[in-house]
């Protein structure tokens, strides 16, 4: 997916003056294509978003980075069917709900001894498919052996012939590391990645799950672990911004398979149990709320629980799969949620006229005129950084090169495109005036699902 082919640009030209042609622009055009080398997946078993939001932004900081600095939501939901760890961490990496004929088949929370292919009724590609067989590394880090049925399903022995390109075997899962001690399980993953980072990689962390079960959901000793995951998640924060390799060019998504309540997450029609956080973070990911960001693509489910018939679906712990792919710029499963890689997570530019950067007021035009408005602007309010507006209604683009500044190199562009091209009408006239998206309500369920 390429936000290019989205506005259909046809160059041409009339003697001087060159003519842009383009379609108006949809609100997700607001936001540019996320493209980094690695995603990082991190599960964390049995996280509710109310315990996140439970304790003061202080006391979880590496969570609230990546509600901060990143696109998130508390709202998303689980598999329809199933709230288990094992059909929803099959979901994730396959993009599949767990029941009917397109459904991977896993709906029991156990390793049954065979593969995920056995319980679907045939081969099913996951995305350490497409990801390995693309050439790329994979790596699955867990704290529970019920994932030996996941690497038991893409290894040596199981996994498909490659037949995209060179062959790069069949074992679609480079590195899969198992361990019950979630501080060590980390340490191992920081090291390994430092050492030789993994394009893809699904990180497990088990120890809200085994607090809730043990003590309760919302214990003190269930948000004690999720006290303890946010140290362990700055850790994977403080990797990625610390190495040059992965800086800049790295994702981090982070989710959870279910919630839970009373010792349990069984019942799949409580919302304790499938309401769920869904978090991006990291090379190019917009600021707020992913629901304002995908109003055409996603439904906000408010507190309801949306059957997976319904062509407007909430956003899915198994849009990590596609998403994922989306990130990394390889084809999408075609069976998974979110097949045509619609689901927005990239910065908003809200102050860039995408169609036409140069084309400041919007009016089809690109003249003299657009560049004073640029330099009256500076002369007004010198060089600012620009602030996202809520609900987003910008009729004057003053950001031309897109960097969310008005600073003098937006009017030198514009300068050197005059200079070059001339000033003259855009052909097929102007854009809409103005865009607006409104927010999407977020309902609180801190106290709706206790």
């Amino acid at each position: 997916m390429l936000l290019v082919e989205s506005m259909q640009y046809s160059l041409r030209h009339s003697g001087r003056h060159r003519q842009l042609s383009f379609e108006a622009l949809a609100p997700r055009e607001l936001l540019t294509v996320v493209d980094a080398d690695y995603v990082i997946a991190i599960s964390v078993d049995g996280l509710r978003s109310d315990a996140i939001t439970s304790f003061n932004a202080t006391e979880l900081p590496h969570f609230n980075r990546l509600r901060n600095e990143g696109a998130f939501t508390d709202n998303a939901r689980t598999d329809h069917d199933v709230t288990l760890t094992l059909p929803n961490h099959t979901g994730m990496v396959t993009g599949r709900q767990a029941l009917g004929v397109r459904g991977h088949g896993v709906v029991i929370n156990v390793d049954s001894g065979g593969t995920v292919h056995e319980s679907h009724g045939d081969y099913i590609d996951s995305v350490f498919d497409v990801v390995h067989d693309h050439g790329f590394s994979t790596g699955l880090y867990s704290g529970k052996d019920k994932f030996n049925l996941l690497e038991r399903s893409w290894n040596e022995t199981n996994g498909a012939v490659d037949e995209s390109g060179d062959d790069d075997g069949r074992d679609k899962i480079d590195r899969y590391v198992l361990e019950a001690d979630t501080s060590s399980l980390v340490d191992q993953f920081v090291a390994d990645m430092a050492a030789s980072p993994f394009h893809f990689s699904l990180l497990h962390l088990r120890d809200p799950d085994a607090a809730g079960h043990g003590f309760g959901w919302l214990s003190p000793t269930y948000l004690d672990a999720v006290r303890h995951m946010d140290g362990l998640l700055g850790k994977v924060l403080d990797l990625v911004q610390n190495s040059a390799t992965l800086a800049g060019k790295t994702v981090v998504l982070l989710t959870s398979d279910h919630g839970g309540i009373h010792g349990s997450h069984a019942d799949n029609t409580d919302g304790n149990n499938y309401v769920i956080p869904f978090y991006a973070w990291g090379a190019n990911v917009a600021q707020g709320d992913l629901y304002h960001f995908n109003p055409s693509t996603k439904a906000d489910p408010g507190l309801g629980r949306v059957d997976p018939g319904v062509s407007l679906q909430p956003i899915r712990n198994r849009d990590i799969a596609n998403l994922t792919l989306d990130i990394l710029n390889l084809p999408p499963l075609p069976e998974g949620l979110n097949a045509a890689q619609d689901f927005e997570i990239g910065v908003l530019k809200p102050w860039q006229n995408l169609a036409a950067p140069v084309d400041v007021n919007n009016d089809g035009l690109a003249t003299p005129f657009d560049v004073l408005l640029v330099i009256n602007e500076l002369n007004s309010k010198g060089i600012v950084e620009f602030e996202v507006p809520s609900p987003i209604q910008v009729a004057t683009f003053y950001d031309v090169n897109g960097d969310n500044r008005l600073t003098p190199l937006d009017a030198l562009l514009g300068i050197n495109y005059l200079n070059e091209h001339g000033s003259g009408p855009i052909f097929g006239g102007p854009p809409a005036a103005s865009l607006e998206v409104e927010e999407a309500w977020l309902p609180e369920k801190t106290s709706a699902f206790r």
